[in-house]
């Protein structure tokens, strides 16, 4: 009895375990949502294809955020201990709790040896106000708070 209760369980488990919906990439932009079958992202445009095939071009600045690879990325200021950059970016949203979202934004390291090498920093934002800029000192302190390990960002 315990052995089909524990086969029952586990075959339960497999099978919410792929009933999930499937991923639909979408970008949000001044027009509206806009549900795709890919989005591909450059420097200037994004080159999007819809649903029913049609294929779009959207410049960069008309897209506030979107999804990709079942991650949402976000345009947001962009700040350098503490202070604004006057830039906007594209942040990718790790994770969100009481009414904080925790942001990773990833660039290509100029000044490395291995050009192809990214570095990642992190910020917490309310909104889109900073509220938060991380360093190697705050951040597995912020990953706590978020229910995050440390490793999984």
């Amino acid at each position: 009895m315990k052995k089909l209760f524990v086969f029952v369980l586990a075959a339960g488990y497999c099978i919410a375990g792929i009933a999930h919906e499937p991923y639909v990439p979408w970008v949000d932009s001044k027009s509206g949502k806009l549900d795709c079958k890919r989005v591909t992202m450059g420097t200037n445009n994004a080159r999007i294809i819809l649903e029913n095939g049609e294929k779009i071009i959207l410049p960069v600045d008309e897209i506030s955020s979107y999804s990709l690879n079942d991650k949402v990325f976000t345009k947001l200021p962009l700040f350098k201990n503490g202070q604004p950059t006057g830039k906007i970016a594209f942040m990718e949203l790790v994770k969100t709790r009481d009414g904080l979202s925790f942001y990773r934004y990833s660039i290509y390291d100029t000044e490395s040896n291995h050009p192809g090498d990214m570095v990642y920093r992190y910020f917490v934002y309310r909104g889109t106000k900073l509220f938060l800029e991380l360093n190697n000192v705050s951040l597995p302190n912020v990953c706590r708070f978020f229910n995050l390990a440390y490793k999984e960002i």
